[in-house]
């Protein structure tokens, strides 16, 4: 799944994590999808692609697209970013500079590029090093993924078919809002599936 411009991050972050296999079962998405595409199932219906993955293991890879001046990416995703999310980069697993024309392999850096014979990637060799505070870092970063993730399903709905899925009493919007955090992704699915 893919995550466009985070602001302060990286031009895109690619992610697997277990979510993906209920949103597949579902037909809420096929193999790939963007996170806001997810704002619109109730409107254009399931998919009807049967992909399966055995999502065994979560990984989230930032890609940083540059067009002409591939060392403003490299700095990017070595130094990190602006912003306490993104100021170190340890809990990505993978980072990609996308740039075209470029042919140079690149220490802890993966490149994604093309020209003349065609698309290229080309996977650094090392592995990534995971210490306990990144394996921290990516599991909290998993946890915001996923609830974007929710927030977006949410769309799909009315402020009363949400409303009904936190209480049987009336709340006022703001008091709704205040909720959706509570909500159990189960139940969001389940709701969104009933309402298609």
């Amino acid at each position: 799944m893919l995550l466009e411009d985070v602001g302060s991050g990286p031009d895109l972050i690619a992610f697997k994590t277990s979510i993906l296999e209920e949103l597949r079962a579902r037909g809420f998405m096929g193999r790939g999808a963007s996170v806001s595409q997810l704002a619109s199932i109730r409107a254009f219906g399931k998919v009807i692609e049967n992909y399966k993955e055995n999502v065994s293991n979560e990984e989230i890879i930032a890609i940083e697209s540059e067009s002409i001046s591939p060392q403003s990416g490299m700095k990017q995703l070595r130094d990190g970013y602006e912003g306490d999310r993104f100021s170190y980069m340890g809990f990505f697993d993978r980072r990609v500079l996308a740039v075209p024309f470029f042919n140079q392999g690149l220490k802890g850096l993966d490149v994604l590029t093309y020209d003349t014979k065609g698309i290229q990637y080309q996977k650094r060799d090392e592995a990534p090093v995971t210490t306990d505070f990144w394996r921290s870092k990516k599991l909290a970063f998993i946890g915001e993924l996923h609830n974007l993730v929710k927030g977006m399903l949410l769309l799909n709905l009315a402020i009363d078919e949400i409303r009904d899925m936190i209480s049987g009493r009336p709340l006022t919007v703001c008091q709704v809002l205040q909720e959706i955090p509570k909500l159990e992704m189960g139940i969001v699915l389940d709701k969104i599936d009933a309402v298609i």
